[in-house]
């Protein structure tokens, strides 16, 4: 299985490396066919579905008191996982030709095209599947959009859900190979990695290099993990980042004052106060549940300070 997802990561690579109009075509295919597929489903699940508004009544029961922290961190990994691809148009903003308005009009699209999806697919799950047969599936192999699926389609629908499911890994997968890369490529330009990584493909005009190492490291992290490790890992570190890059523009404004900026912050300085509390709530939260998993995170991310400090010493000032 491992071997497989490092052949799916390999195959997203191949259109990145030989483009950018490549890697964008090809994200803009599985999205949309990803985004198709999702309303088809919702649609015929409230049509054609054999499922009932009474599951909707009463939607809040006795049980819900019983929720530990616990459980609920455990539940928001999950989602934050969902919606980390959020951010990830930001490494490529410099190839946008209106990065100003494009960028903010992408997250804005993006996050809300997402939100409102998934709450509408959630009211199709909850129309028909009822909570307590949801609750049982808790410990089966079965997913609650199989168990969906069957339920307007019949047998038919876990093949479905199964192919809808590999083509959002695919257009996932890309959309990662997409941003990824430019990260190391910028790192690279400004000294604070291999200086071959920020070079750009002659023939082809991408950041080849820094694609490759993308690739390479994205399969040793596959080998070297369960999906759910590879999660807590992911989540609990990227997180972290999110906030200390939050953290940042509160910095720079004050640093700063004078710095052209092209696009601000919307209820500033409430929504990135809120945005690094409820983070450091539930970073704090998933260190407590998960410390060996949160620790061994922690400890590769801190690996990287003395190799940043190494590379700034031997980068020559500007």
């Amino acid at each position: 299985m491992r071997l497989i997802a490092v052949g799916a990561i390999f195959l997203v690579a191949i259109p990145n490396y030989l483009g950018v109009r490549q890697g964008s075509t090809t994200q803009n295919i599985f999205a949309y066919g990803k985004i198709a597929a999702v309303i088809i489903v919702a649609v015929c699940g409230f049509v054609i579905g054999k499922g009932s508004t009474a599951h909707f009544q009463p939607f809040f029961s006795d049980s819900v008191t019983g929720l530990t922290t616990a459980t609920i961190v455990a539940a928001l990994v999950a989602v934050m996982w969902t919606y980390d691809g959020w951010c990830d148009v930001t490494p490529i903003v410099g190839e946008m030709k209106n990065p100003g308005k494009d960028m903010v009009r992408t997250l804005a699209i993006g996050m809300g095209s997402v939100i409102v999806l998934y709450i509408f697919m959630n009211f199709v799950y909850v129309y028909l599947v009822p909570l307590p047969e949801m609750a049982g599936l808790a410990g089966s192999d079965e997913m609650i959009a199989t168990a969906a699926s069957r339920n307007i389609f019949g047998a038919a629908g876990v093949s479905l859900i199964a192919a809808l499911i590999l083509v959002s890994t695919f257009g996932g997968l890309n959309g990662n190979m997409m941003a990824a890369p430019r990260v190391f490529f910028a790192m690279a330009r400004d000294g604070y990695f291999f200086k071959k990584v920020g070079e750009i493909h002659p023939r082809f005009g991408t950041p080849y290099l820094a694609i490759v190492t993308t690739f390479v490291m994205a399969s040793i992290y596959v080998l070297s993990g369960t999906f759910e490790q590879i999660i807590n890992y992911f989540i609990f570190v990227s997180w972290i980042f999110y906030m200390l890059n939050v953290a940042g523009v509160i910095l720079m404004r004050r640093k700063h004052p004078e710095m052209q900026r092209p696009y601000k912050t919307w209820g500033y300085p409430v929504v990135p106060i809120l945005f690094i509390v409820a983070g450091t709530f539930m970073v704090i939260n998933i260190f407590i549940e998960n410390p060996l998993r949160s620790g061994l995170g922690v400890l590769l991310m801190l690996c990287g300070i003395p190799i940043y400090f190494i590379w700034k010493k031997s980068t020559p000032k500007k």
